[in-house]
């Protein structure tokens, strides 16, 4: 059976690694500082590992259900800890986790089954150290294309509207005021990626138009994937 690194291998290339790593520090660049702490579920080939080292920030922990995975990120990065745990099963680390000042879930919150996220989150916010922050990276329902984005991948569980956040913060007890949303942007690094912006925000303003005449909920933030943040006061 196909093991998900090597699913990600067929999948990736280094040329994608380094877009991954531009969209980072485009979107969340502000939280990258020296001498954080870090946890990631979820780390792929480690691009916000690479992004904190880069910034100064090597003390990082990881897990994965993916043993493989795991096994070649400690063969780059001087890990901290790393655990080969599902997301979901995040309550059998109570007592290991540490307290973090960044948090990353970039592209693995639609991985996990919906009965458990709302303890996800629960758990990975009481990791927060007071003023940390998790990072999230999620599909965006509220783009009506984005069945693109929800089916690319069969192991995508669900997709998240900005509202569905809300929600999700008003089940684990944490304040809403915490939570900001937007679009995950596209970094302007290269005139391909300006004339992608430009012809987005045209797509975008046609989606919002024929939603508005639909009626019913529509969303205002329509790119492919968004970008959420909670803050711990």
């Amino acid at each position: 059976m196909e093991s998900y690194l090597q699913h990600l291998e067929a999948q990736y290339s280094p040329q994608s690694s380094a877009r991954k790593l531009q969209y980072i520090e485009h979107n969340f660049g502000p939280f990258l500082k020296p001498g954080l702490t870090a946890l990631e579920a979820g780390p792929g080939f480690g691009e916000f590992i690479e992004c904190l080292k880069r910034h100064g920030s090597t003390d990082v922990d990881v897990l994965d259900r993916d043993a493989g995975i795991l096994q070649l990120l400690r063969s780059r990065y001087p890990l901290r800890n790393a655990w080969t745990v599902p997301l979901e099963q995040i309550a059998a680390l109570e007592g290991v986790l540490r307290r973090y000042d960044l948090i990353c879930l970039s592209e693995i919150l639609e991985h996990v089954r919906k009965d458990a996220i709302v303890e996800v989150i629960r758990r990975l916010y009481a990791c927060l150290k007071p003023g940390g922050a998790i990072l999230i990276v999620a599909p965006n329902a509220g783009n009506p294309l984005c069945a693109v984005e929800r089916y690319a991948d069969f192991t995508h569980e669900t997709a998240f509207s900005v509202n569905a956040l809300r929600q999700i913060l008003d089940l684990a007890g944490i304040p809403r005021e915490t939570l900001s949303v937007s679009g995950y942007r596209i970094p302007p690094v290269s005139p391909v990626n300006l004339l992608r912006i430009v012809l987005q925000k045209l797509l975008h303003l046609c989606l919002w138009g024929i939603m508005v005449v639909n009626g019913a909920n529509y969303s205002r933030l329509l790119q492919p994937n968004l970008c959420a943040v909670i803050r711990k006061p």
